[in-house]
């Protein structure tokens, strides 16, 4: 944790933050939009379960990631990679592109969201935590929240391909935030045997039919 809570800088990530948020609920709305028709609602199901389905599965493993790995290494990467994949979605392929795409964004989003999880505290005082991550909550339900709308806006007045480039510029915006803001969180090179328990409890979660249909649910 930092000594001084570097307050402008957690600002100015938060609005970049709720900015990649709003691209990312507007990229839901437009695709389920789109391609409702051509996949029925079974097709949509499975559109919503693969933009799900990543962040359960490999959380742990993009904790790790987080940890192992610094700030500056990990999410600019994993930023342009969802980029491109927003970008593919207005380019007008296939459907069966859409899930393909929307599987490998929210793949690479579940170690964006732990990184950035990982920065935050990384750049305030201890007894500020809690607010530098309330103001980033903010942002991004902000963002969330005003993404129908504009969403909806964009597709009525210009079709389906703006939401999916705002979305891939926004993902850019939070690159550039984190390379021009020069904040970064160090990796750590070995682990401790917490990382390890935690990952047999997640073993022990999914191994028990009970408990895993609980954590699914």
């Amino acid at each position: 944790m930092a000594k001084e809570t570097q307050w402008l800088k957690i600002q100015l990530l938060s609005v970049a933050s709720g900015i990649s948020f709003l691209g990312s609920a507007m990229t839901t709305w437009a695709v389920v939009l789109r391609d409702k028709d051509v996949a029925g609602a079974s097709g949509v199901s499975l559109l919503f379960l693969c933009m799900l389905l990543p962040s359960v599965l490999l959380s742990p493993w993009a904790g790790l990631l987080a940890d192992k790995y610094s700030t500056r290494t990990l999410m600019p990467p994993l930023l342009i990679v969802m980029s491109l994949c927003s970008f593919s979605l207005a380019m007008g392929w296939p459907a069966w592109w859409s899930y393909i795409a929307l599987l490998i964004s929210a793949s690479a989003n579940t170690g964006v969201n732990a990184a950035f999880s990982a920065l935050l505290p990384s750049l305030a005082a201890k007894e500020d935590v809690p607010r530098a991550s309330g103001l980033n909550s903010i942002a991004t339900a902000l963002g969330s929240l005003l993404a129908p709308a504009i969403g909806g806006t964009l597709v009525g007045t210009t079709g389906f391909h703006w939401p999916f480039i705002i979305d891939g510029v926004s993902f850019i915006v939070l690159t550039i935030a984190i390379l021009l803001l020069r904040v970064n969180r160090s990796g750590v090179s070995t682990h401790e045997e917490g990382s390890l328990q935690a990952l047999a409890g997640l073993k022990f979660v999914f191994q028990d039919k009970l408990i895993r249909s609980i954590v699914i649910l």
